[in-house]
């Protein structure tokens, strides 16, 4: 629990979806003759998030699934015309460097990288040598890495032993997660870059953890490691994770949220590697399985925590019936208006008051549910008030809440057998939910609303049918912020299981107010 107390998380205001104009990316790589890694593995990745791949092939390797024979250098005049031919017909919105192969090939990307289109983002795969321990980038071209590329980097993708080349410290130095947090924070300091993303694959530990570093500080996300692989692992994983990252920012995910949705591929592509591994060809470990698009139907299994522990033992399920229509009400009397009116989940919503005033309402509350037996009061921020209190059903907190929690704080929460909802907006904050493992989640708002002011742009239907995808199956997805009546039946139809409502039920006229939360309970078909 206490890796929920982490920074506010930065997240971004586009939906990553399938919708909308295809960005291009590029892959300044080389080629990997097995198609396990290099650009055939960094085009899949692409694709998985909806993005045009291009391919910049910068070496040629001879290669197998047991390692690498030989590397031939792309010549430099042959780099910059496909540079040249690409640029004019299809410029890029990211790109992502691989292996270089050599100086060469090396300086006719880094001239293009200074002249790269107005916010065209960078991630490097900073490769020098390959997992299988052959050079990739000569001494000279290693020089043009270091000083005229990674400079230019929005987001480097190191893994521990290219940290430590990189930070001139002896082999074997990041051999922790203090370690790599610490080596992911100086390496960011160092080149000047907005994030490093340190793969943790060569950490040792229960989950595959990744440190990302930016302005904000750190943050770890973590997937469970897959059995059925050997010590080898799949092949082109870190390809896969720098090219999805690639992919998420071209298609408008701040950084964070992207750094979630390459981990998220990333993870699913070594699973879905593992269900096959026994059967497949070649003597060394099978290629990272990219699934076609991202999010897909098995998503959640392997959507990434933040934080390194596994995910805590999940908060009580809901008992009785599904969660539908959950209505906010600002007093005790509201709630008790709502309920006699038909609502089953109403959560009380008490803004701006001293602690006594609090209190009182959520007791006042408390009583008015254990009044009546369909009754679920929720509670949004003030859990003390809730905890150990009859008639309380759950609690809701936003991310700042989450955030501010104390570890003490925290276990006496999870202690208090409260249900807990949560509020998530971007795919980070999705990362801090998942470790919480919470009865609910929350997204919005879907769509444009005056209720609450907030930092996002409209999440839309597209993120709504996402998140779906995202959350496991039997967690409520609740969507809330500008959905009315008329849109309800899209939002539901999308994926969400519950709305959230506020002014749509309108006030407390006993008659009137039954109709309306009758006509609310026709979109689950309820009446």
């Amino acid at each position: 629990m206490r890796l929920a107390a982490a920074l506010l998380l930065l997240c971004g205001t586009h939906a990553l979806t399938a919708t909308g104009p295809q960005p291009v990316v590029w892959s300044l790589a080389g080629s990997d003759s097995s198609a396990g890694a290099g650009v055939e593995a960094d085009l899949r990745a692409f694709r998985c998030l909806g993005a045009r791949g291009c391919a910049v092939v910068t070496a040629l390797t001879a290669q197998s699934t047991t390692g690498v024979e030989a590397v031939l250098e792309t010549p430099a005049a042959h780099v910059a015309a496909t540079i040249a031919a690409l640029e004019a017909d299809l410029p890029p919105a990211a790109v992502k460097t691989g292996a270089l192969g050599g100086a060469g090939a090396a300086r006719a990307v880094a001239a293009f990288l200074r002249r790269a289109p107005p916010g065209c983002k960078v991630v490097v795969d900073p490769v020098v040598v390959s997992t299988s321990g052959r050079r990739l980038l000569d001494e000279a071209g290693e020089a043009v890495l270091v000083e005229e590329i990674l400079p230019r980097a929005d987001v480097v993708c190191p893994n521990a032993p290219e940290a430590e080349a990189l930070l001139g410290l002896p082999p074997g130095s990041v051999a922790s997660p203090a370690d790599a947090a610490a080596a992911a924070t100086a390496l960011r300091a160092r080149l000047g870059c907005g994030a490093v993303l340190l793969k943790g694959g060569h950490l040792a530990g229960p989950r595959a953890a990744d440190v990302w570093a930016d302005a904000a500080g750190t943050l770890w996300l973590a997937a469970d490691r897959t059995p059925g692989l050997g010590a080898g692992g799949a092949h082109g994983t870190g390809c896969v994770l720098s090219a999805a990252l690639a992919a998420a920012l071209a298609r408008g995910e701040a950084p964070r949220d992207a750094a979630v949705a390459a981990k998220a591929v990333c993870a699913a592509a070594v699973r879905r590697a593992a269900a096959h591994a026994a059967d497949a060809p070649g003597a060394g470990p099978p290629p990272a399985d990219v699934p076609a698009t991202w999010p897909d139907a098995d998503a959640a299994a392997t959507f990434p925590s933040a934080g390194l522990d596994p995910p805590l033992q999940p908060f009580p399920r809901l008992d009785g019936p599904p969660m539908t229509l959950y209505a906010l009400a600002a007093t005790a009397a509201r709630c008790a208006a709502l309920w006699d009116a038909g609502v089953v989940d109403v959560q009380l919503r008490v803004k701006d008051a001293p602690p006594a005033a609090i209190e009182a309402e959520v007791a006042a509350a408390a009583d008015y549910a254990l009044a009546r037996p369909h009754a679920r009061l929720w509670v949004n921020d003030h859990w003390e008030a809730a905890a150990g209190r009859a008639g309380c059903f759950g609690c809701h907190l936003g991310q700042e809440d989450l955030a501010a929690l104390a570890p003490a704080d925290a276990a006496r929460l999870a202690a208090s057998g409260l249900r807990l909802g949560v509020s998530t907006h971007c795919l980070a904050e999705l990362a801090v939910a998942a470790a919480l493992a919470p009865t609910y989640v929350a997204l919005g708002p879907v769509f444009g609303t005056t209720s609450k002011r907030v930092p996002f742009a409209p999440r839309g239907l597209d993120r709504v049918a996402a998140w779906r995808r995202l959350v496991p199956a039997g967690t409520p997805l609740v969507a809330i912020g500008g959905v009315g009546l008329e849109t309800a039946p899209a939002v539901v139809a999308a994926g969400a299981d519950a709305v959230a409502v506020i002014s749509a039920l309108g006030g407390d006229e006993g008659g009137a107010l039954r109709a309306r939360v009758r006509r609310w309970r026709g979109v689950w078909g309820e009446i």
